[in-house]
């Protein structure tokens, strides 16, 4: 499983994004963590559920969420076309190892 900082790395790589950041931050009384990335292609979104930490991405055309979803697998991950309406909408999700973002402790 790669990690959310390789897929945000990917994207740079690819040309998708220009720079991304991990930021933390308190989330009610629990200390998470956010990955932000400086894209005009695509918006990303974390969240983890549980001990399941997952990337959702949004891109702006089709054609960014199939570079999207070749750049992911090139780096060795799985992107599913199962969120959000999918291919339909450009839409992808990506599981990523375990870090401690956005509603861990549900």
């Amino acid at each position: 499983m790669i990690t959310a900082t390789q897929v945000c790395q990917s994207l740079i790589d690819e040309g998708l994004a220009s720079s991304f950041k991990k930021t933390k931050q308190k989330e009610y009384q629990y200390n998470t963590s956010s990955f932000d990335v400086a894209s005009d292609n695509l918006q990303l979104f974390d969240e983890t559920f549980g001990k399941e930490s997952w990337l959702f991405l949004v891109c702006n055309s089709k054609e960014i969420c199939k570079q999207t979803y070749y750049a992911l697998k090139k780096v060795g991950g799985d992107p599913l076309l199962d969120w959000n309406g999918g291919a339909e909408k450009n839409s992808i999700r990506i599981r990523v190892s375990y870090f401690k973002g956005s509603r861990w402790w549900e």
